[in-house]
């Protein structure tokens, strides 16, 4: 396998591969894509993770002696 990198904007969607490397680019690859800034929060990441914490106090010291 052999590992391509480069940079792109997307277009409606869609990525477009660069002119010099398509014919080497053919059936049957892999993509993985490094996003930037796509996650903003959290929640997004698990939405249905969320946990109730408000009555939840916290001593260090005794969390220290353990």
């Amino acid at each position: 396998m052999k590992a391509i990198e480069f940079e792109v904007s997307l277009e409606n969607g869609c990525i477009r591969i660069p002119k010099q490397y398509r014919d080497t680019i053919t059936n049957g690859n892999k993509v993985l894509v490094f996003a930037e800034g796509a996650i903003s929060r959290k929640s997004d990441i698990f939405p249905d993770a969320r946990i109730d914490m408000s009555g939840f106090k916290f001593n260090r010291e005794e969390a220290n002696e353990r």
